[in-house]
């Protein structure tokens, strides 16, 4: 039917919104800037070999020093890592808090003289809400390291236990219009949200990969990536062994049916597609699994690699029982002593009606040779309650497809997050970005059984990510630089300046909350304002 007329706007709702900006203007002319540039400061008890402190490996340095002197303060021990070193060697100021109370903590961020401050551990376990709620500076936003709100209440302070007015922790979430749509951020967020135009994550195009980063699109780049598959496929055992599993359409020993034929006596098995997930274990769920083992089940090719965590690859040996073992001696060596999921899921996998030879579990592997292994990956699978975060940033960096499924929860959007990222304005990276557990089943069976399409989308994905790689800064941006804005995946110095220009704006607006608190008319600066930075070029509502 036609759409309905927009209404007309009253006088009064007219004039509501002339005194409104009226008295937001003349609050702002009351706000004084900071005379020496903004301080911005990072805290987080992560600054050490770990996932997160990889993604931001690039970020510290990034930053405008013109503009933006940048304080960081680590919460937990020096585990002596690479990271630790660059993040600490990256910031104009360093301090180890790991050893001091709440109260200290805080004073040192207040010592430092930071005006904003990026808390990365949010409301995890290790958090930092003592320190925060001392209020160590005028703005503070939770960013990147904890995938959901804080819980803190927003603008007006939160009441303790014994009846007191404190004030709020936290202030601003820090996401992405895909992580908190602008529509449910009363639901989603407890706090202010601060919109990041692509996305909310930040990346490290300076990150290493055994045996260098291959150029899919030029033959030789192609060339080397193959080459490179190959060598992974045979040291992490993926491979199509269809003889020993059984022949097609009998149950073998184990009672398993294996659904495809078997090769001719002396050929070699065909290269399978493999379709991964190195997403922890604790973060599958029934739905996703099931939609695995339907693609498995329909695409005979298919392999699904899973992150195991252990010392070496393990994959299934002909005459280990399908179901849990009842003896250690019935599992494969590799699995005696591992994780119990092993078992679990190769039960599981058996349970469905798919030969358990047909999931390998991945060990532990160091970071550049994790990264190079991607290139025996097809299409990265990615889990449905919490989602792939640093873990699908790894894929996209050497090109792998993602097949995503945007959820409820910030957790679950982070993969769409990133996807939309890659190329911001096109929409082929887009096509593994799904929202039902039927369409990301279908879209997945298609880049499966289709190759060739899996390989072109690939392609796409590294040109546009190479791109960004080829031209990044030194890490240490050098201050004559020129600044530009966040272009998409792998942009440091465009996310770090897009950073700085949603900082300046936090801290210009709580100023002038605190000029509103006592300014005659100016009420409504008090409660809940999300800030936003659109893309540069707009926003591409497709």
């Amino acid at each position: 039917g036609a759409a309905e007329p927009v209404p007309r706007p009253t006088r009064a709702h007219a004039d509501a919104v002339t005194a409104r900006w009226a008295a937001i203007t003349a609050t702002r002319a009351a706000v004084v800037p900071p005379p020496h540039g903004l301080t911005l400061g990072y805290l987080s008890r992560r600054f050490e070999r770990y996932p997160g402190a990889q993604l931001m490996l690039s970020l510290f340095g990034a930053h405008d020093r013109a503009t933006v002197r940048v304080a960081c303060f680590g919460s937990g021990p020096d585990d002596g890592s690479d990271e630790r070193a660059v993040i600490s060697a990256d910031c104009d100021a360093w301090q180890d808090v790991s050893r001091s109370p709440a109260p200290a903590t805080a004073a040192a961020i207040a010592a430092a003289g930071v005006h904003v401050l990026l808390d990365y551990d949010g409301a995890h376990d290790f958090n930092n809400i003592q320190a925060l709620t001392l209020r160590p500076a005028r703005v503070v936003a939770s960013f990147l390291g904890f995938a959901a709100t804080t819980g803190a209440p927003r603008a007006g302070g939160m009441v303790t236990r014994s009846g007191q007015r404190a004030a709020a922790p936290v202030d601003f979430l820090v996401a992405d219009a895909v992580i908190v749509p602008p529509e449910a951020a009363s639901v989603m967020a407890t706090e202010s949200v601060w919109y990041m135009p692509h996305t909310y994550q930040p990346q490290d195009p300076h990150q290493v990969v055994a045996g260098g980063r291959h150029a899919l699109a030029t033959p030789s780049g192609a060339a080397a990536a193959a080459a490179a598959a190959a060598a992974v496929r045979t040291d992490e055992l993926l491979s199509l062994n269809i003889a020993a599993a059984g022949t097609a359409g009998v149950a073998d020993d184990d009672g398993i049916v294996w659904p495809t034929t078997t090769p001719s006596a002396g050929s070699t098995p065909p290269v399978p597609f493999v379709a991964a997930s190195f997403n922890r274990w604790s973060k599958l769920d029934p739905v996703a699994w099931t939609s695995w083992m339907n693609l498995l089940r329909a695409h005979p090719r298919m392999l699904l690699w899973l992150y195991g965590g252990g010392d070496a690859p393990c994959a299934w040996r002909r005459g280990g029982g399908a179901q849990p073992a009842s003896n250690v001696s019935d599992l494969p060596p590799c699995a005696r002593g591992a994780p119990a999921h092993f078992a679990n899921l190769w039960a599981a996998a058996a349970g469905a009606g798919i030969h358990p030879s047909r999931i390998v579990f991945a060990p532990r592997r160091p970071r550049a040779a994790h990264l190079a292994r991607h290139y025996a990956v097809d299409l990265l699978l990615d889990s449905r309650v919490y989602g792939a975060h640093t873990t699908a940033a790894d894929a996209l960096f050497t090109g792998v497809p993602l097949v995503t499924l945007a959820g409820g929860g910030f957790a679950s959007r982070v993969g769409t997050s990133l996807s939309r990222a890659v190329q911001p304005r096109a929409t082929w990276p887009r096509v593994g970005a799904t929202h039902s557990a039927i369409e990301y089943e279908e879209v997945a069976s298609r880049l499966v059984g289709h190759p060739r399409l899996a390989t072109a989308l690939r392609v796409a994905i590294d040109t546009a990510v190479g791109s960004r790689v080829a031209a990044a800064p030194p890490r240490r941006v050098p201050p004559s630089s020129p600044r530009t804005r966040h272009a998409g995946l792998f942009d440091a110095a465009g996310f770090a300046h897009d950073l700085e220009v949603m900082a300046a704006a936090a801290w210009e607006l709580t100023a002038a909350r605190e000029v509103a608190a006592a300014t005659p008319g100016a009420a409504a600066l008090r409660g809940a304002h999300h800030l936003v930075l659109p893309p540069a070029g707009g926003y591409d509502l497709q």
